[in-house]
């Protein structure tokens, strides 16, 4: 079974001004997508593969794509914080993060 793209849970223009509809729409739809697209292709090329050589090349290729798209996957929807203010910084695990809030909407990078 092929991974699919996820839908954002948020439209692309929620976090306008700070992070325009055009670059959230081309984060999710080409960037995102590169990960999906070629994590199905190293997963398929693994399933076709038939010496434990050729897998094991295949292996670098699943985890960073694999890992691409798990860390896109999660991102908006595990790290969405509610703040009271438009615009805050907070710490998590060690790294300072940007909380973009719009229309009830805050967002994490």
């Amino acid at each position: 079974m092929d991974h699919q793209l996820p839908p954002l849970p948020y439209a692309y223009d929620a976090l306008e001004p700070y992070i325009s509809e055009q670059i959230m729409t081309l984060h999710h739809t080409k960037h995102h997508q590169t990960y999906v697209n070629s994590l199905n292709a190293a997963e398929k090329a693994y399933a076709a593969a038939s010496t434990p050589k050729e897998r094991i090349a295949l292996h670098a290729a699943i985890k960073f794509n694999g890992g691409g798209n798990r860390d896109h996957f999660d991102l908006p929807s595990n790290l969405l914080i509610t703040v009271h203010q438009g615009i805050s910084t907070t710490l998590f695990s060690g790294r300072t993060l940007l909380l973009l809030r719009k229309n009830g909407v805050t967002v994490v990078y």
